[in-house]
Formats: C-alpha cells, sequence, structure tokens
C-alpha cells in the first residue's frame, strides 16, 4: 500500500518524491495535451488549405514573397520591414472592422424585416 505524501505520518523526504512524481506526471500530460492540440491545429489548416482558390493560395503566396522583397530592397532593415508589416496589421484591422459593421447592419435588417 503506498503511503499518502501529504499525511501526517508521511517521512521525510516523501513529499518531495511525491512532488517530482507529480511534477513528471504534469509534464507527460502536457506534452500528451500539446499534440494533440497540434494534430487538431495541422487538421485545421489542411482543411483550410483544401478551401483555398488558386486565386487565394496566389495571393498569399504573392503577399509572403513582397515581403521578403521588401526585406531584401531595405537591406535587411528591420525597422523598416517592422513598419510595413505594421501598416499591413492595420490595414487588416480596418478591413475587419468594415466587415464588422456591415454584418451587424445585415443582422439588424434581417431582424426587422422578418
Amino acid at each position: 500500500m503506498k503511503r499518502n505524501p501529504i499525511s501526517s505520518r508521511a517521512k521525510p523526504g516523501d513529499t518531495a518524491n511525491a512532488e517530482k512524481k507529480l511534477n513528471k506526471r504534469a509534464i507527460r500530460q502536457t506534452f500528451a495535451g500539446y499534440a494533440r492540440a497540434d494534430r487538431f491545429i495541422e487538421a485545421e489548416k489542411r482543411a483550410w488549405l483544401q478551401s483555398l482558390t488558386d486565386e487565394q493560395a496566389r495571393q498569399i503566396f504573392d503577399d509572403l514573397n513582397q515581403d521578403g522583397d521588401d526585406w531584401k530592397k531595405f537591406a535587411g532593415d528591420m525597422s523598416m520591414l517592422e513598419i510595413r508589416r505594421l501598416e499591413s496589421k492595420i490595414q487588416g484591422r480596418r478591413i475587419f472592422d468594415l466587415l464588422s459593421l456591415k454584418l451587424a447592419r445585415h443582422r439588424t435588417y434581417r431582424a426587422r424585416h422578418t
């Protein structure tokens, strides 16, 4: 019968061993969780990539190449590349904001007219 490391009858050092075993177990569980999450994320990526049209895939490819071309153009100056990246993020945010507003208007319209 195993001894409860928290009980008052536990020997000195039992708690340290229990914590060590608990830490090993927690680490194994954490890595197993990461592996499951990785499989799920990879499956989502595959599904998303398969759903892309040729035009969408080409646009993504061109955007990625443009970032590399910009970096070369500025002789590897990371600050210039960072400025371009931020401008791109801001533009993306504006697009999502507009999409959100249009979606909200559409839902409001549908709610009033149904």
